[in-house]
């Protein structure tokens, strides 16, 4: 519900063509700045700060893109995980899909994030939470690509 929610929000609020647009303009300033960077005389150095300049305010617009729907979302997350939390916190859930089990799970350790099976019994609530958002959140994005590429098209048309 939430991955849902989500998605709906992102195309809202975030305009695909023009973030689109500013990353590639991303793209372009910083291979002409590795060329500048190359070069290295004292001409390229102050056309180099300016592209450095333009670049900041490209990579602020983006920024600002992204924190508009941060600020829109995280309430709707806050209160949507203090309210699971309250229904389903300390309890063991039982999963449909089987989900990876770890031991000794530490978020320092990089190996111990390696899964050492399959359950679909014990499983606690945000566990179940994020491996199902996970698996919503790709299933949405595929179908989101799929639509942009074959749809779209066709209606400009």
């Amino acid at each position: 519900m939430l991955g849902s929610i989500t998605k709906i929000l992102q195309r809202k609020f975030i305009d695909k063509r023009e973030l689109e647009y500013n990353r590639e303009k991303m793209k372009e300033m910083q291979k002409k700045m590795n060329e500048l960077m190359k070069i290295g005389s004292e001409k390229s150095r102050k056309e180099l700060e300016l592209l450095q300049t333009e670049m900041l305010e490209v990579n602020t617009k983006i920024l600002n893109q992204s924190m508009k729907l941060m600020w829109i979302t995280m309430p709707i997350f806050l209160v949507a995980f203090t309210g699971m939390n309250h229904l389903y916190g300390g309890k063991s859930l039982e999963s449909f899909i089987a989900l990876p089990m770890f031991e000794g799970f530490n978020m320092l350790n990089p190996l111990s994030w390696i899964p050492v099976g399959l359950e679909t019994s014990g499983i606690g609530f945000f566990k179940m939470y994020f491996f199902y958002y996970l698996i919503v959140s790709l299933g949405l994005n595929l179908v989101e690509k799929v639509y942009d590429k074959k749809i779209k098209p066709k209606m400009k048309k």
